[in-house]
């Protein structure tokens, strides 16, 4: 059975699922389909995979157009927020020369307090990755995944996992790191694993192996990886990926992957 869904996970055609989000209006997220390689459209896939479309609509209508969220939310008049594009990206270089000057203007006449941002991807700093490796220090170009690491005794590869799983987001890698510094104050790999209850991969692919090969030991080397009280979320998702390597390996996609 385990075999046979991770086959339909990696097999499943993806015409029925870009239909989808574009039947419901959300077909931005395939933009850059065609561009895509042969590995980063099944990312795309699997993440596109975990949306439930029909309860994003019912939220949608419930809370932002639907009758009883139209007393309290008012859509007139919206609009994205207004950016300067860097004129490497394409942007207008006389409009950024101003914005750098007003900016350093205020920054003179202490009328800045502080750099806050939120997670995800920097679109509208014109910076093609996500904000937390955007570099914010004057002189050494730290960014901020950077100078919130340095401030913390922990192993490169235990950080190195928090950053894979925050997925790019600033407040996410915090909220990880804040789980983990509650157990021990030097952060290692081990540390990581125990606090968000997740599984080696070394495990995991003798689970794969012995799922395949229909081992007779599954069923003891379940109870000892002790999955009711781990981050199945995790075990699942990670799962997937090294059956996707897997796969990828056999049918020699090129591929990267996370250590």
């Amino acid at each position: 059975m385990f075999y046979a869904v991770m086959v339909f996970i990696f097999a499943m055609d993806s015409e029925p699922l870009i239909a989808a989000f574009r039947a419901a209006g959300q077909e931005q997220v395939f933009a850059h389909w065609p561009r895509l390689s042969a590995a980063q459209r099944a990312g795309l896939l699997a993440q596109a995979a975990e949306i439930d479309l029909q309860e994003l609509a019912r939220l949608n209508n419930a809370l932002v157009v639907g009758a009883d969220a139209a007393s309290s939310v008012n859509l007139a008049g919206l609009a994205p927020a207004p950016w300067i594009q860097l004129p490497t990206a394409g942007g207008d270089a006389q409009a950024w020369a101003q914005a750098e000057a007003s900016g350093a203007a205020a920054l003179r006449q202490g009328r800045v307090a502080a750099f806050t941002v939120a997670g995800g991807q920097g679109t509208r700093l014109g910076y093609p990755g996500p904000k937390g490796t955007f570099p914010v220090t004057p002189i050494k170009q730290k960014t901020l995944f950077q100078l919130f690491a340095e401030k913390i005794k922990a192993d490169p590869a235990a950080l190195a996992i928090l950053i894979r799983e925050s997925e790019g987001s600033v407040r996410d890698a915090m909220n990880l790191l804040e789980q983990v510094r509650f157990i021990e104050a030097h952060i290692t790999v081990e540390t990581v694993t125990k606090a968000l209850g997740y599984v080696s991969d070394f495990d995991l692919i003798n689970l794969l192996d012995l799922t395949l090969s229909c081992d007779l030991s599954l069923p003891s080397n379940l109870l000892k990886l002790d999955l009711p009280n781990k981050n199945i979320d995790f075990v699942w998702r990670r799962l997937c990926e090294l059956l996707k390597f897997i796969v990828y390996l056999k049918h020699g996609v090129p591929l990267q992957i996370d250590h």
